[in-house]
């Protein structure tokens, strides 16, 4: 009970979602790869607060003070159907080949949520293309920011298949965000990091739908 009485509910929240570094409490919340939402950790706070003598019927957040929020980074709320983690890096920037790694390469039709962790160097993004060519044969054709297509000096895919991206700005190293795609259907997608040059050292990955 020494705990409760000399930690605040924002302090309590903040060591259920992102854990304590360097020791074997994990991070549960969802933008740091767990599986609560900020909800959920909020009714673990109260439960804790329950064990107190002085535990009030109502906790503050449900009696419209505004919740502490979990300190991450996300684009995303509450995440629903499945969930794909990604991880996507390299080992030393331009020098080295780079990778996107989904813990799995299928989900079912409807709604997925991606959570991308940048584990490289330099920065990287995800984007989500539907497309029937296998992954690792799209055309470098195109260059800019948007991409279009050039006669000289390709180094990006075309993104007119993108259905979800992690967005501006792009993943730092060491940051990880999350995006939800509503109603996906059966097909084949790509999973690619489409910065100059990314996508032809290795950061492609196959996925299918259904």
């Amino acid at each position: 009970m020494e705990f409760l009485k000399t930690t605040t509910d924002a302090q309590i929240e903040q060591i259920v979602g992102g854990g304590i570094s360097g020791s074997e409490i994990p991070a549960w919340a969802f933008p740091f790869g767990g599986t609560l939402t900020d909800e959920q950790i909020q009714q673990i706070t109260t439960y804790l607060r329950s064990l107190q003598p002085d535990a009030p019927s109502v906790p503050a957040w449900r009696s419209g003070a505004a919740a502490p929020p979990t300190t991450a980074t996300t684009t995303t709320a509450v995440p629903s159907g499945t969930v794909v983690h990604v991880d996507m890096g390299d080992a030393s920037g331009l020098n080295s080949t780079m990778y996107v790694r989904p813990d799995r390469r299928s989900a079912p039709a409807g709604d997925v949520t991606f959570v991308v962790k940048n584990s490289g160097t330099i920065e990287h993004e995800l984007l989500v293309l539907k497309t029937n060519t296998p992954f690792d044969r799209l055309p470098v054709a195109d260059a800019g920011d948007p991409p279009v297509p050039v006669q000289t000096g390709a180094d990006k895919v075309d993104e007119g298949g993108n259905i979800g991206e992690t967005g501006d700005p792009n993943l730092q190293p060491g940051d990880t965000r999350s995006f939800t795609i509503k109603h996906m259907v059966a097909g084949r997608y790509v999973l690619v990091c489409n910065i100059a040059k990314h996508y032809g050292m290795g950061m492609r990955a196959a996925f299918t739908i259904g």
